[in-house]
């Protein structure tokens, strides 16, 4: 398995771990990393993530939008040019149950809508898309 690879299944159970509320101390420490980071650069104080833990697909507060920017941006899923990266993006959503399509095709059809000024939007755009029609968001 490459670097990538092990990289983004890391930070898909972080997600998973996100939206299942478990507490940060039980994170893998790598993936700890990336969380502390990006939590971080989004400037989210303790009281605001654990809001944030129970309603991460649902919130479009500008700091959240780039704490998921910034998880995107690390796992590659959005690329340097600010781009979504189709086969990290895939992934990143491996294994996800979708409502109608696959997984890939929902992300084909979401990939033109990740829009934005920067990292930030271009994330909550692609996985509003995504929640919107395609997979279940907490």
């Amino acid at each position: 398995m490459n670097t990538l690879t092990v990289f983004l299944l890391l930070c898909a159970v972080v997600v998973t771990k996100v939206q299942a509320n478990i507490p940060k101390s039980k994170f893998n420490p790598e993936l700890k990393n990336v969380w502390d980071k990006c939590t971080k650069e989004a400037k989210l104080t303790e009281a605001e993530l654990d809001i944030v833990l129970e309603n991460y697909s649902k919130i479009t507060d500008q700091r959240v939008k780039c704490l998921k920017g910034c998880l995107f941006k690390s796992l590659h899923v959005i690329n340097i040019d600010n781009k979504v990266n189709e086969t990290a993006a895939e992934k990143y959503y491996e294994g996800v149950t979708t409502k109608k399509e696959t997984i890939n095709e929902a992300i084909q059809k979401c990939i033109p809508k990740a829009t934005g000024n920067d990292h930030c939007d271009i994330a909550q755009n692609f996985e509003s898309c995504l929640c919107s029609e395609y997979i279940k968001c907490s």
